[in-house]
């Protein structure tokens, strides 16, 4: 039994510390808990500041997408305990998916 859980948001030390809650209390439930660091995604923008003149005038923005992945694989009547517990109570800037696999 193993339980993936996809956890993403735009604010690195939320998800970090929210992640290194999580495994500390699943691996005190009797959780085995690996944890990865998923790839960042930069999403890029760049908008004219003047409609005229060359358009060589441009702000540009970026959105960074900080994402991990979680997997618990033991008893699964304690890790759904820890997983309603702990994502129930998640920050709002925080969201994430549930995979369950046998």
């Amino acid at each position: 039994m193993k339980i993936k859980i996809y956890l993403k948001s735009n604010k690195y030390y939320l998800l970090k510390t929210f992640t290194d809650f999580f495994c500390y209390q699943a691996s005190q439930a009797g959780q085995q808990v690996t944890l990865f660091f998923l790839p960042t995604k930069i999403f890029k923008m760049s908008l004219f500041k003047s409609p005229h003149v060359y358009k060589k005038h441009k702000d540009h923005y970026s959105i960074k997408t900080f994402s991990c992945l979680i997997q618990l694989s033991g008893n699964e009547i304690a890790a759904f305990h820890v997983i309603r517990h702990f994502l129930n109570q998640k920050p709002v800037e925080i969201s994430y998916k549930v995979i369950y696999q046998e």
